[in-house]
């Protein structure tokens, strides 16, 4: 072997290695030859968290097999290439589910608290032959139902056959008119009552009452063993108050705890939704109040919405226009899932959102149960990925109510409570 040669092979196999070690330090720093730009291009990767946990993973056909371990609660795809996906995942039994996604280099696209329906959602009888038509409140095992014709409320306990008419329990104590009323938390034979001089708990055993508070009062709603109550200027001689409160009165020790002057009139709130830390206040003319507990401040967050739901995690706000355009408010940082800082607006799709009536958070603050004008019961995703994924729980459901706690819908229709577990 002549010298020119051995130089020749030497030089040969230096630039071999050169590009076999050049190609496998960029391999093992993610890059991939991309045939489609005939480019090498940095990979990203895409992570995927749903329930049922073992499923099929399919990026544009391609398939992957869920990962898990005991620890691992979802499963990484690596070594993607930088581009569009159609991502499918699909359980035998479950309905398939789909979103658009996008990788890009050196990025994790994140698919996160993903619920596969069933196919068939089984449904639970509970009570037959009831009286009314309109589920009004749920707590435990007990039930209040109203018949908005007759304005007749009853309490069912579905542990038991028996039922009570509240109207006649009442009507005991006082002849005042019946505003509302709402099950006393913890005390099973309990119930608040709102009328038109004040609020009383009554004990349906003992045959006694109790004064929580008189006065004006209008929009009661009871939440973590608090009883929240919107307090109207008072119409008495002497006073010339204008100002309206919403107060906040601890159940257990029958006392106020806060007191809280709203910057509107009262007898304007058309709904409000309340937590440990935040108010929601909807007016009649469409705007949209938002309180925090913890600096004491009010802003407007909509003008002319129609709904609005403090998520179960306390970290979002749910709010409808009229126009049926649908918005989160961001109180929290959601960098993980839906890539949104605190204070942040983040418009979502809602499909058919015209035809909504009543919307709901699920427990896991990532889902919506959206009441279709009492044609479907539906739940629908939270996600910066489209297409929106919607499925039915229910058809013609009625009246409802949904336990957090739980995870149960409970539905009133036809004269009979039955109940659908959404704990997948």
């Amino acid at each position: 072997m002549t010298l020119p040669f051995r130089r020749k092979l030497f030089y040969s196999f230096l630039v071999i290695f050169l590009l076999i070690g050049t190609g496998v330090i960029y391999y093992s720093q993610g890059y991939r030859f991309d045939f489609s730009t005939l480019s090498a291009t940095k990979t990203g990767a895409v992570y995927v968290e749903a329930q049922p946990r073992s499923l099929d993973i399919f990026l544009n056909d391609k398939k992957y097999d869920s990962s898990l371990g005991l620890i691992q609660k979802g499963t990484l795809i690596s070594n993607v290439l930088p581009k569009k996906y159609r991502l499918e995942l699909k359980k035998e039994g479950y309905l398939d589910y789909e979103k658009n996604i996008e990788v890009f280099p050196s990025q994790v696209a994140r698919i996160s608290n993903v619920i596969l329906a069933p196919q068939k959602i089984d449904e639970q009888q509970l009570i037959d032959n009831v009286k009314g038509n309109i589920i009004l409140d749920k707590k435990d095992k007990r039930i209040i139902v109203l018949d908005d014709q007759k304005n007749i409320y009853y309490l069912y306990n579905l542990n038991s056959p028996n039922i009570i008419n509240l109207n006649s329990k009442i009507s005991s104590f006082f002849r005042q008119k019946i505003e509302d009323i709402r099950i006393y938390p913890q005390e099973e034979n309990k119930i608040i009552v709102r009328t038109s001089t004040g609020i009383y708990w009554i004990d349906i055993n003992k045959q006694s009452f109790k004064t929580i508070k008189e006065g004006i009062l209008e929009k009661m709603t009871v939440a973590r063993n608090n009883l929240y109550l919107v307090e109207l200027p008072t119409k008495q001689k002497n006073s010339t108050s204008t100002d309206s409160f919403i107060t906040t009165t601890d159940l257990n020790l029958i006392e106020e705890t806060r007191r809280i002057k709203l910057p509107f009139n009262g007898n304007q709130i058309e709904n409000i939704d309340v937590s440990q830390n935040y108010q929601l206040f909807i007016l009649k003319d469409g705007s949209i109040w938002f309180y925090n507990n913890k600096d004491e401040n009010f802003f407007q967050l909509a003008h002319s919405g129609k709904t609005a739901k403090i998520s179960p995690d306390e970290k979002k706000v749910f709010y409808q226009d009229k126009d049926g355009k649908s918005f989160i408010y961001f109180i929290e940082d959601e960098i993980v899932t839906l890539e949104k800082k605190k204070g942040e607006i983040m418009k979502i799709e809602i499909i058919d959102a015209l035809k909504t009536k009543q919307i709901e958070w699920l427990d896991d603050s990532f889902h919506f149960i959206i009441d279709y004008s009492s044609k479907t019961l539906d739940i629908s995703d939270l996600s910066i990925y489209k297409p929106a994924n919607k499925f039915t729980i229910k058809n013609n459901p009625g009246s409802w109510v949904y336990d957090k706690e739980e995870e149960v819908v409970y539905l009133l229709k036809e004269g009979k409570i039955s109940s659908v577990n959404l704990s997948f």
